[in-house]
């Protein structure tokens, strides 16, 4: 709170009054010791502390004499002659004697006096009492008699057991013999019972003679335990056992100051009672420190009251004299109010009897106040300008907000509409912007996503990413308003921060159509049409998962290859059509046949693959169960098909093969089981058959193609052989060879030419692809680098094959870019096929070691494409130039309208995503007609060359540069 001038005077003087009065306060409440009240208080408090030690030392003297005497006086009682005589005799005037005696005492002693018994030592019945009425009765101290009647002991002083405010004094009367000597014999017990209160003293008297303050005195034992107190005390002290049982057992002696549970401070005086008359008693005279320090208090109030009273007085002067020198600027701020308030004529008042520096203030005001007018009159013209200005843009903003073709909707903090173009109504059904405007984004989305979460979680954690990046892009499930149909869309969330808030504006653009593409390409290319199984591709990428698991798990699976028997016969005899219904049958049954984690794939025509998991770690129990499943499916193939009105009987064969065994290529357990199953073949078909060892042979080869793998390496026994790749040029212009595709061949000493397709596998699986792959690389930049000093092969690039071993090597960026360094090739002349395969695996690294390749030039085609995961959501973020599609949907491209339908896919695709298209395998005119009818402008296969050595294709494109091979447009 901001406060005036006058009041801030007012509250410095005050301030300082009060510090002064304060401090004078101190220096007399505290002042030197034998002055202030500090020093007088610790001086009443060392001499209450001494008068009460005294008192207390008083006491202990009266309490040790008192005792002692008493003990004389009970020895004498317990050795009288005529007691004794009684006692052993069992005289009844043994109770007259024991009363006398009993009176005689109280008027020694009045009132400290309780009981006295004589007590029976064996049957513990009461002989003879002060009080009639417990003649004759059982002692309840049971444990009080045991004591007494121990050997050796003549005498005990202690607490009454349950009665600690009572003391016993208890001793044995023993036989009396002719001598008159005292004997070891008991005749009885005699108990004496005192009030332990009359040892204490008088109150009264104490108080008389000290200071004035009233005593307390309390009597306990070594636990802690209060046993009797006199004086003024009306109850005892709340300190608690705990606190006064450590002094009590450590025969603590003086004086502490210790608090109560109430918080009120205690002044103790601990005093043991002399060991010799009772052990382990403290006397404790507790007196309050406020009574010891009384009238202090009286004296210091009444100081404060004068202190009180002076500030009332001097505050109000303080604040009359503080107004009165303010009054002059309270008025010069009331200008100032008005002039703020838009009164632009309002200046102070110069006359008057105002001092020197108040006069200069208001001259200066004025002046200020004149100064502001006409700035304020220069800015309101420049407001206006930039007003109209503002306007012109705001408008200009609008129409490109309300013309955009992508739905744009602007959201506040708390996920609701505020704003939406055409384009939004459009997309998301609302005939009005009223119809959108201020619903939550809730009502725009489906209550959950296609991956199951809660969609307004996942919608808060987006927007929060676009408010920490500035942007957030990502793909989302909306519902429209109208019809509730769900659409998929790519939204791009951007922070905008207006006028002091912070918007969200969302870009929202439906690829519900791209997004069916894609799905229909991976549907294509992963499962079989007709039974909807997975295709060999799927079956593969499968099992090359559950080789691994296999391996890492150390628990084996199996693979069934299942041939129907005589299928070709029914084609002949019934027709395609009754084939294709028991092919959708045989899946069905072989889908019943497995476990959920297993798998059932057609590899094609009749031949259909089980995939086994996780059987067993040990080969007998996992052959044990795949055998099993087998029979179960040569069971259930058995029974009769109805195709048509037409039962129809027929049989598989199966071959059986187990892996995980060892790590191998994913061809070999398919191979294997393939193999077996021709053995069930030939032993009759309509039976299973296990992969048989004497097929190890084949794995003998491997292995021995292995090792001259090894050996090529080291003596150089690899070439490259170059399949030239031709562009059309426009309709009716002939193509030109614009580079080619590098291709391994190995020449093998013994064997000649080994074709790629019987060792690239097994240089995979080996990892000696890595080192192959290099010298690839390093031939391709050496060969691009001497073309570029021929003009007529300048031009020329090459693709080189990457696999997905050697692209995910830590150093293969690096690797790839001191090549080209060191050869001195055009790093756009290289280009590099990448398998599809490649992508699957940490997709941010392949993107990183993809983009800085880009960056210094080299260029990335897409490999077989559509055979692997062909997803958008990676071609969208790789930067890629070119996607390839495969030979194995080129070969049959006219017949096969999956096929057909596929590269038509691709085509679309590549053109969406900006990237050109390659055809790999084509191999006739009319091929070659079709794709680029279908948009695909660039081709390769033995249509214009196969692969031939470096010298036969250079020796080509000179032949027929510049445009190489005429081919009809």
């Amino acid at each position: 709170m901001t406060r005036s001038f006058a009041g801030r005077i007012v509250l410095n003087f005050a301030a300082l009054f009060l510090l002064a009065l304060g401090l004078l306060f101190w220096l007399w409440y505290f002042g030197l010791p034998s002055a202030g009240i500090v020093g007088e208080q610790e001086s009443r408090l060392a001499q209450g502390i001494r008068v009460q030690e005294a008192r207390v030392r008083q006491w202990q003297a009266l309490m040790n004499d008192s005792i002692s005497e008493l003990r004389g006086d009970v020895l004498v009682m317990a050795e009288n002659g005529t007691l004794v005589q009684q006692v052993a005799a069992g005289d009844p005037q043994l109770q007259a004697s024991v009363q006398r005696l009993f009176v005689r005492w109280q008027r020694a002693y009045p009132d400290r006096f309780h009981r006295v018994s004589v007590v029976d030592p064996l049957t513990a019945r009461v002989l003879a009492s002060s009080e009639t009425a417990q003649r004759g009765q059982v002692w309840d101290q049971s444990d009080l008699l045991q004591r007494a009647r121990q050997a050796g002991v003549s005498e005990l002083v202690l607490p009454m057991p349950g009665r600690p405010e009572h003391l016993a004094i208890v001793r044995q009367i023993r036989s009396v013999d002719d001598d008159g000597y005292v004997s070891d014999q008991g005749l009885g017990i005699l108990v004496v019972q005192m009030h332990m209160q009359q040892f204490l003293g008088s109150g009264d008297e104490a108080q008389a003679a000290g200071s004035g303050v009233k005593p307390q005195a309390f009597l306990f034992d070594q636990s802690g335990q209060g046993l009797a107190y006199a004086g003024h005390a009306s109850r005892w002290p709340d300190l608690g056992p705990t606190l006064l049982a450590p002094f009590l057992r450590s025969g603590f002696e003086g004086t502490m100051l210790q608090t109560s549970r109430q918080g009120e401070d205690l002044v103790l005086t601990l005093m043991p009672v002399d060991p010799a008359v009772l052990p382990g008693w403290t006397i404790v005279h507790v007196s309050a420190k406020s009574e010891l320090l009384a009238g202090l208090q009286d004296k210091a109030e009444s100081l404060a009251w004068v202190a009180l009273l002076i500030s009332a007085l001097t505050l109000p002067l303080i604040w009359w004299m503080a107004n009165r020198l303010t009054r002059p600027l309270k008025s010069l701020a009331g200008v100032a109010q008005q002039l703020g308030g838009g009164e632009r004529d309002a200046r102070a008042d110069l006359q008057g009897t105002h001092s020197r520096e108040v006069q200069g203030l208001a001259l200066a005001f004025n002046g200020m106040a004149d100064a502001v007018q006409q700035a304020q009159q220069g800015l309101e013209a420049q407001v206006q300008a930039r007003t109209a200005e503002l306007q012109h843009s705001e408008a200009r903003h609008r129409t490109l907000f309300e013309t955009n073709p992508d739905a744009v909707l602007v959201l506040d903090h708390f996920m609701v509409v505020v704003d939406c173009n055409p384009a939004a109504r459009l997309l998301f059904g609302a005939p009005r912007r009223e119809d959108l405007v201020g619903r939550q984004l809730s009502d725009l989305s489906p209550s959950v996503q296609l991956d199951d979460k809660d969609s307004c979680t996942a919608a808060t954690r987006c927007i929060e990413l676009a408010v920490q990046r500035g942007q957030h892009a990502f793909e989302w499930l909306h519902q429209r308003l109208d019809d509730e149909v769900t659409f998929i869309a790519e939204v791009l969330l951007s922070r905008v921060d207006l006028e002091g808030q912070v918007l969200i504006q969302a870009v929202v653009r439906d690829i519900s159509t791209r997004r069916q593409a894609e799905e229909q390409i991976r549907q294509l290319a992963f499962y079989d049409p007709l039974t909807e199984l997975p295709n060999r591709r799927l079956l593969m990428d499968r099992l090359a998962v559950a080789q691994a698991t296999a391996l890492r798990h150390r628990s084996l699976g199996a693979l069934l290859f299942v041939d129907l028997d005589n299928f070709k016969t029914l084609n002949d005899t019934l027709g395609h059509e009754r084939g294709d219904q028991l092919l959708v049958q045989v899946a069905r049954r072989l889908s019943t046949c497995v476990r959920e984690s297993d798998s059932v794939a057609r590899l094609g025509g009749d031949e259909f693959v089980v995939m086994l998991l996780e059987l067993s770690a040990d080969v007998g129990e996992a052959a044990k169960h795949a055998e099993q499943v087998g029979r179960k499916i040569l069971a259930v193939l058995g029974d009769s098909y109805q195709l048509d009105h037409d039962e129809f009987h027929s049989t598989p064969s199966i071959g059986m093969t187990l892996f995980g065994l060892v790590h191998e290529g994913l061809d070999e357990p398919l191979k294997r089981a393939d193999l077996a199953m021709y053995q069930a073949k030939a032993a009759g078909k309509n039976t299973l058959c296990a992969f048989d060892p004497q097929m190890q042979a084949l794995v003998n080869a491997r292995a021995a193609m292995e090792a001259g793998l090894r050996l090529a390496l080291t003596q150089r026994q690899f070439l490259l052989h170059y399949q030239a790749q031709v562009a059309h040029g426009e309709p009716g212009q002939p193509g030109r060879i614009i580079g080619a595709e590098v291709l391994l061949r190995w020449h093998h000493p013994q064997m000649g030419m080994v074709s790629p397709a019987e060792f690239i596998a097994l240089a995979e699986d080996t990892g000696l692809i890595v080192p192959l792959g290099a010298w690839v690389l390093e031939t391709a930049c050496q060969q691009l680098a001497r073309w570029a000093d021929q003009p007529e092969l300048a031009g020329l690039s090459l693709a080189v094959n990457v696999s997905a071993k050697q692209f995910h090597q830590e150093g293969f960026v690096d690797m790839v870019l001191s090549l080209l360094s060191r050869s001195g090739a055009r790093p756009q002349a290289l280009k590099l096929e990448l398998t599809e395969g490649v992508l699957v695996v940490n997709a941010d690294l392949v993107t990183a070691k993809m983009q800085a390749l880009k960056d210094a030039g080299v260029g990335f085609s897409l490999d077989d494409f559509g055979t692997g995961y062909s997803s958008l959501a990676y071609l969208k973020r790789l930067p890629l130039d070119q996607l390839k599609i495969d030979q194995g949907f080129v070969r049959d491209i006219l017949v096969d309208p999956n096929d057909a339908a596929i590269a038509r896919m691709v085509v679309v695709l590549a053109e969406s995503l900006g990237l050109t298209v390659i055809a790999e395998g084509v191999e006739t005119q009319a091929q070659c007609d079709f794709l680029r009818s279908q948009g695909c402008m660039a081709y390769q296969g033995y249509l214009f060359s196969r692969p031939v050595p470096l010298d036969a294709f250079e020796a080509l494109v000179l032949e027929h540069a510049p445009n190489a091979l005429k081919v009809r447009a």
